[in-house]
């Protein structure tokens, strides 16, 4: 839902969204922390690369406050969870945003394993310049779920999620606006581009009926 405000209505669609990845992420933590351990992996990674202010109109926890919860309050926490290092990244480009949310999660208490840091600017650069230091270093992500959910098309091309991808055992979740990718720039020959790089592709793509 685009706006200019700095909170806005929790629509059903968007809690629809968070009871997804709430339950994904309940079976992720435990079942990745038992593979990083075997692999003698001692550390797991999230990112929210569209994090927002980290709440709603009427005090609903957005997704950073959802996730870090889920951690936190894990049912495996001291048993398997408590085990490994934490670092969850949020990334978003509105300095008022990102305030709002480093303010909200500043109140969550978290144990010395657990590491945030609320980023400030566009998910694509901030995050290829972080792939880009791991190619330069030799170095490689650990185990990581990344969670792509912006209010339009923009933003995540193809080949970046691509290059998130090949990073072994590391998952993307992308929530894709239809409507807006078909308001925006479907119906629109020059604007084609844009479409281009969030498939990854220039094959002709067809305008939806949605």
């Amino acid at each position: 839902m685009p706006t200019d405000e700095l909170t806005w209505p929790l629509l059903p669609h968007t809690q629809a969204k968070h009871d997804i990845l709430q339950r994904y992420l309940n079976a992720w933590f435990p079942i990745m922390a038992r593979y990083a351990s075997l692999l003698g992996g001692k550390r797991l990674v999230y990112i929210d690369g569209f994090a927002g202010p980290g709440e709603y109109d009427d005090g609903e926890n957005g997704s950073p406050v959802i996730v870090l919860n889920t951690l936190l309050q894990h049912s495996l926490w001291s048993s398997i969870l408590s085990k490994l290092n934490h670092t969850l990244l949020f990334i978003e480009l509105d300095s008022k945003r990102a305030d709002h949310l480093e303010h909200q999660l500043a109140g969550i208490a978290k144990p010395a394993n657990v590491r945030w840091q609320v980023v400030k600017g566009a998910f694509e650069p901030v995050l290829t310049a972080l792939l880009d230091s791991l190619q330069a270093t030799g170095g490689t992500l650990a185990p990581a779920f990344v969670f792509i959910d912006p209010f339009g098309p923009e933003g995540f091309p193809m080949k970046l999620v691509r290059r998130i991808l090949g990073h072994q055992r590391s998952e993307v979740l992308i929530t894709l606006n239809l409507r807006r990718l078909n308001q925006s720039y479907l119906h629109t020959r020059n604007e084609y581009a844009h479409a281009d790089d969030l498939y990854g592709c220039q094959d002709e793509v067809p305008s939806i009926g949605v």
